[in-house]
């Protein structure tokens, strides 16, 4: 009950039923009633065990009438805790079912989100391997290029020399050619000298 007085008031009224002591179980409810109205707000299971006791009395007295009074007010206060009873459990499941279909929409939420993530990030990645193979493609291609670059100027080079060797070739055979000739020339103009001499040598001797 409300207060301590009025629970053992009502715990006395409860066993004078039990002994008959009619009178002193409905002094005792009185005063159990009176602690409980001095309250602003009565529990309604307070009251309804208030009524039940007064119930049992007025059976007990043969109050039948009344009793049966009291026994309606306790069905429809009853009735009326069951429905707050009802509505508290309605509240306690609506409340239960919006807290799942939050729980829901958040996840389908968070799923999308990771989904999105996932897939920016598998973007990211095809995105980074695409440049990097371009780069590597574009490496490729650039040695390839300085590969073929180098190979022609070898060849080029190559053949440069090759000129240049031919050219030298020729002007070593030329120089071979003209210094024969020099010979030649230089060895017959001295055999003319010699002979000339002797003859010259001879003529003077005549003379």
């Amino acid at each position: 009950l409300v207060t301590e007085q009025s629970e053992s008031k009502a715990i006395t009224a409860w066993a004078f039923i039990e002994k008959k002591q009619y009178g002193n179980a409905t002094t005792a409810l009185e005063e159990a009633k009176a602690h409980v109205k001095g309250k602003k707000k009565i529990p309604l299971l307070s009251q309804l065990y208030l009524l039940d006791i007064e119930y049992d009395l007025l059976k007990a007295q043969g109050k039948y009438k009344e009793a049966l009074a009291v026994k309606e007010q306790w069905i429809s206060l009853n009735n009326k805790i069951m429905d707050a009873r009802t509505n508290a459990r309605l509240v306690f499941y609506d409340n239960k079912v919006y807290q799942i279909e939050a729980e829901k929409k958040l996840t389908e939420k968070q799923l999308k989100i990771n989904k999105q993530k996932t897939l920016i990030g598998l973007l990211a990645i095809s995105l980074l391997a695409l440049i990097i193979s371009g780069i590597l493609l574009y490496l490729y291609q650039q040695k390839k290029r300085d590969a073929k670059n180098r190979e022609f100027i070898a060849r080029q080079k190559e053949a440069e020399y090759n000129m240049a060797r031919a050219s030298l070739q020729g002007q070593l055979n030329e120089r071979s050619r003209i210094s024969k000739e020099i010979h030649d020339d230089l060895g017959s103009s001295l055999t003319s000298i010699s002979l000339l001499t002797e003859v010259l040598k001879k003529r003077l001797d005549t003379n």
